[in-house]
């Protein structure tokens, strides 16, 4: 299986995402500093930019192939079908 760079968009989003998660998390910082509390909103954001590139890298890693974005929800979902196909109507 050969290799496919990725896009100079995709990086750049996921360099901007990052820096995004450093600057959210120093004003977190300084928030519960300054204050004693914590903020739920930037904690939120910054949870749901981890959550992001977490998900960029785990797609990345379970590519099928080169020729088609097949992800392994997409082939657990096929299998399940495929049983369900099988799967006699009475037992349902």
């Amino acid at each position: 299986m050969r290799e496919i760079p990725p896009g100079e968009r995709l990086v750049l989003g996921v360099e901007f995402a990052m820096a995004a998660i450093v600057v959210l998390a120093i004003l977190e910082l300084v928030h519960i500093v300054s204050l004693g509390t914590s903020n739920s909103e930037i904690f939120a954001a910054i949870s749901g930019l981890i959550g992001m590139v977490t998900d960029l890298f785990v797609r990345a890693r379970t590519r099928k192939n080169a020729r088609g974005t097949v992800f392994r929800s997409e082939i657990i979902r096929k299998n399940s079908v495929n049983e369900r196909a099988m799967t006699p109507s009475s037992a349902l």
